[in-house]
């Protein structure tokens, strides 16, 4: 609200008198009375609330958008999207600059940071066309206009992950002259930005069709079904479930899994047997796409054998994944089984070069994906307890 001055007065009644003007911004207003209630004014207006703007000064109002125009209007993004800014001004020469600083808002909302900093923080942003980065840009004006694109990557994530509900909410300080203000002038316009997250659980042989007239089984389903329930109903976590042959060749992948997933998600790949060794490939191809594989568990990965690898829709040479993080887990049974000595004759990859960052050998059996899964390693926590810990430093 701006302008005027309020005086209330709550003794045996109340009464505000109001000097100058008074203008409010409400997402939702409700006013109460009692058995008396009269407005009187000289004009009264109704209709469509208009949007807040500075009534003075050089700067009009600020709004965030997903297109370059400024007509599509938004209060939330992900992480790795790209946004633009824009900025209406009054009376500035096309030609002057006015000073920009991105703030992630701490003090409205009086939120405090999981390291137990508070107060508002400032971004980093590159100007256009520069390579080095500063809070303070400067910025022409065009048109009474400026329009700032941001894509919202670097240090952006480690920031939401120090948020306790996962979430920043950006604006922009904007000066030019001797006036300074925050735009958006509403809090409720401030972009809200949070992480997204997709797993990709990959089936071997026989899981999610038949294979050698075995299954379907869905042995990785049974590993996936109970962590999407562990982590809880999300809307920055989705899943998929996929078959082996749906991650080869590379023309499935970009008609299959790519429709599906998105630049501006953390990716989490899980892939059992068959599955296993093409999600490796996978983790590479994705990558050197330029999507973010921030994790990749292969659960006993088969495919080193000739004749399964000519004859079964894998890859033909070894992977080479590409991921931040990798945890193998290979399988020497206790109790073999039939579904063992069919693995065997997959031959296991035994991955050497490069090395996953977590190695384990469980005794379960090779079909059991979801036993696997939740071995216990060496430090005490299972393939699962990782990936669960991981995802729940970047969402709520």
């Amino acid at each position: 609200m701006a302008g005027g001055k309020i005086t209330r007065i709550a003794s045996g009644g109340s009464s505000t008198v109001v000097e100058g003007n008074h203008t409010g911004f409400y997402d939702q207003l409700s006013i109460s009375a009692g058995s008396k209630n009269a407005f009187q004014a000289d004009v009264t207006n109704h209709g469509d609330p208009t949007e807040p703007e500075y009534r003075t000064g050089h700067f009009v109002k600020g709004w965030w958008s997903s297109d370059l125009e400024g007509s599509k209007k938004i209060t939330e993004s992900l992480y790795g999207e790209t946004v633009f800014f824009h900025i209406e001004t009054r009376n500035i020469p096309d030609g002057q600059s006015i000073g920009t600083s991105l703030y992630d808002d701490d003090v409205k909302r009086s939120a405090e940071e999981t390291d137990g900093s508070s107060g508002s923080d400032a971004i980093e942003v590159g100007a256009e066309g520069g390579s080095t980065f500063q809070v303070l840009n400067y910025r022409p004006v065009h048109q009474n206009k400026v329009v700032i694109g941001l894509k919202l990557g670097g240090v952006i994530s480690s920031m939401i992950e120090a948020e306790e509900d996962k979430t920043i909410e950006l604006f922009f300080a904007c000066s030019y002259e001797d006036q300074n203000v925050e735009l958006p002038i509403s809090f409720g316009e401030y972009l809200k930005v949070s992480l997204k997250v997709m797993v990709l659980f990959i089936g071997g042989a026989g899981d999610k069709r038949p294979y050698l007239g075995s299954g379907p089984n869905y042995n990785i389903r049974y590993a996936k079904n109970p962590f999407d329930k562990l982590i809880g109903a999300s809307k920055s976590y989705a899943s998929l479930y996929l078959g082996f042959y749906e991650a080869y060749p590379h023309e499935d992948i970009e008609s299959i899994i790519e429709p599906q997933i998105n630049k501006s998600e953390l990716i989490y790949i899980v892939g059992h047997s068959l599955g296993g060794w093409n999600a490796a490939h996978l983790s590479q191809i994705l990558t050197d796409k330029g999507y973010d594989v921030e994790m990749l568990i292969t659960l006993d990965p088969v495919g080193s054998d000739l004749i399964v690898n000519t004859t079964s829709e894998i890859y033909f040479r070894k992977p080479s994944p590409k991921s931040k993080f990798w945890i193998n887990i290979f399988v020497d049974p206790k109790d073999y089984s039939f579904p063992d000595f069919i693995a065997d004759m997959g031959v296991q990859w035994v991955p050497k070069n490069p090395a996953p960052d977590i190695s384990h050998i469980t005794q379960e059996s090779h079909h059991n994906a979801d036993y696997i899964f939740t071995d216990k390693t060496a430090n005490g926590q299972s393939a699962s307890d990782i990936l669960y810990e991981a995802i729940k430093k970047k969402i709520k």
